[in-house]
């Protein structure tokens, strides 16, 4: 499976994601009270997308925190509906790249709620693959997504 490069290891450390935030969300959601709106710049949602639900398969439970409940994800064989569906593009994308590093390439571009995140993957001399991640965020979270791979 796709892994993250060393220098992008500690997701949470790199990119100052609020998931102090979620977890209160989560409590308050538990106890019947009203979350707190979430805070994460759309560097942090696509960077964190990118690395921990992309490449990494979700080990850290953001999905639930970056993405709407129903989102759109948008590949090259179609369109599919629902956050299992973003875990499976997610699947076939570490797939594609197999065992290659990926890492962010450049900053988060984009304004008004359209993001876009370029992307590669490599072994050292190898090039694997590049592509991008466009995002259409609402509320700070991926509402869809366009995964194409160059």
């Amino acid at each position: 499976m796709g892994f993250v490069s060393d220098s992008m290891r500690s997701i949470d450390t790199h990119l100052a994601l609020p998931q102090t935030i979620t977890m209160e969300n989560h409590d308050a959601r538990r106890r019947g009270l009203k979350p707190q709106p979430w805070t994460a710049s759309p560097d942090q949602v696509l960077h964190a997308n990118l690395l921990s639900i992309f490449c990494l398969g979700d080990p850290t439970g953001m999905l639930e925190a970056i993405w709407h409940k129903m989102p759109v994800i948008y590949e090259e064989h179609g369109a599919s509906a629902g956050r299992d569906a973003v875990l499976r593009a997610a699947e076939r994308f570490r797939m594609a790249i197999g065992t290659a590093p990926c890492e962010p390439v450049g900053p988060v571009i984009g304004h008004s709620g359209l993001y876009m995140l370029r992307w590669q993957a490599y072994h050292p001399g190898a090039y694997v693959a590049s592509g991008c991640h466009l995002a259409n965020l609402r509320d700070g979270r991926i509402d869809s997504l366009y995964s194409v791979i160059d």
